[in-house]
């Protein structure tokens, strides 16, 4: 009988996680930079805590030319449980493109809209995300530079800067790294999300 009970539990479990929405994680790592002394762990701790608590991750995904990363860099990205799909750097946008790609392919495989985050302030990726918005029904979330352009920011259903998230990740003491902050972002104001710790 105690087979039958911890079998009907994980039925429940797995009935509660095929109700939730899918998302998926991209980074334009060449574009939207951590610092050098900041904790990877910590930034993609508070990234999963702000946008992806509530879904189901179907992926987070960098690509970059890894022969032009750090190995540190690289070896953090691994730890994370992060997918890092290497691209030659040879060509311009390569990785913007392969990106894209991914994107496209989360959007044609998902049955109902879910949650894009692109971690970019390049506008290249605007139409594609009005596409997926407008046309789809995705949700877009978009963590910019200060860089980005009006046209990239417009598309997105949230958007915050970068900074806002990374600020206070400067340690990579092993102590320093136990959970990531619980900064929540909760009042909207337009299509910028404000986050307050």
């Amino acid at each position: 009988m105690a087979g039958l009970d911890s079998f009907n539990k994980m039925k429940k479990e797995t009935q509660r996680l095929g109700n939730k929405k899918k998302v998926s994680v991209f980074w334009d790592i060449e574009n939207v930079r951590p610092k050098k002394n900041s904790s990877v762990l910590n930034f993609v701790g508070k990234v999963r805590n702000l946008f992806v608590e509530d879904f189901f991750e179907a992926g987070f995904i960098v690509v970059c030319d890894v022969r032009k990363e750090s190995k540190e860099l690289v070896d953090q990205l691994n730890e994370v449980q992060i997918q890092v799909q290497h691209v030659s750097g040879d060509k311009k946008n390569t990785s913007d493109e392969v990106l894209r790609q991914e994107m496209r392919r989360f959007v044609d495989m998902s049955t109902e809209p879910g949650r894009i985050v692109l971690i970019s302030g390049d506008s290249d990726f605007s139409a594609d995300l009005h596409s997926f918005r407008y046309r789809k029904g995705f949700e877009i979330i978009l963590l910019h530079n200060s860089q980005a352009k009006a046209a990239l920011i417009q598309c997105a259903n949230q958007s915050i800067p970068f900074e806002k998230i990374a600020n206070g990740l400067e340690s990579k003491n092993k102590g320093d790294e136990k959970g990531a902050s619980k900064e929540k972002c909760v009042q909207k104001s337009g299509n910028v999300l404000k986050c307050l710790k």
